[in-house]
């Protein structure tokens, strides 16, 4: 509509009645909704034809929504979509966390979220309904999740260990190196106290002259 409004004006049109145009844009929309819908419902429909005589078997895929009643799963081969259901996890007692948009474990903390891998298996296709069922199998993301949170566990355990090994390093450092000033300090110590401990020599003293005015004073008056 809009391209066909700048149409107009550009080969000098006047203004269109606004109730008209108003009238024309909702039917277009309208129209643009139901064929979007048919062409979903086409699609949806051979998905579902597609895997009827697939049940029971197992496929890889890819979660591509999270809803208060289960998650959606896209199957990588060939793009089929459909719905693992609340009720069926049973690995754990899961809840819709709306603020993280993803499906949480309230017993063993479990998350899955948008575009965690999975496998899944196919339960029930419903051509009525148009409706595909899967049953989850294994969470690929889970895994990977957990084992790199065992490998930065090893890593922050090997951390500690060296860390303390070097804590102890530096003691024993500091130990040597207190020892040694110690040490230097005692022998210092000793050399002062044996210098102090000599026996001091006697002054040399002056031949008597037979005056005792001279003796005491060095001089004669």
């Amino acid at each position: 509509m809009v391209h066909r409004l700048l149409q107009h004006y550009l080969d000098g049109g006047k203004n269109p009645d606004i109730d008209k145009l108003e009238e024309q844009c909702k039917h277009s929309s309208e129209m643009e909704k139901l064929a979007a819908d048919a062409e979903r419902a086409s699609i949806k429909y051979k998905q579902v034809q597609y895997l009827t005589d697939k049940i029971g078997q197992e496929f890889d895929g890819v979660i591509s929504g999270v809803t208060e009643w289960g998650i959606f799963v896209e199957i990588i081969e060939n793009h089929c979509e459909g719905m693992v259901r609340l009720r069926e996890l049973r690995d754990d007692n899961y809840y819709f966390d709306e603020d993280n948009y993803c499906l949480r474990g309230r017993k063993f903390g479990k998350v899955l979220t948008l575009g965690d891998t999975v496998r899944i298996e196919i339960k029930r296709a419903d051509l009525v309904k148009k409706q595909l069922d899967f049953a989850l199998v294994e969470v690929f993301e889970e895994t990977n999740k957990n084992q790199e949170s065992n490998h930065k566990n090893q890593d922050k355990g090997q951390k500690s260990k060296l860390s303390k090994r070097e804590q102890h390093k530096a003691k024993n450092k500091n130990f040597k190196e207190e020892m040694k000033s110690a040490t230097e300090r005692n022998k210092q110590n000793k050399t002062v106290s044996d210098a102090d401990d000599k026996p001091t020599e006697p002054k040399p003293q002056k031949p008597s002259t037979g005056n005792p005015f001279i003796d005491e004073w060095g001089f004669e008056v």
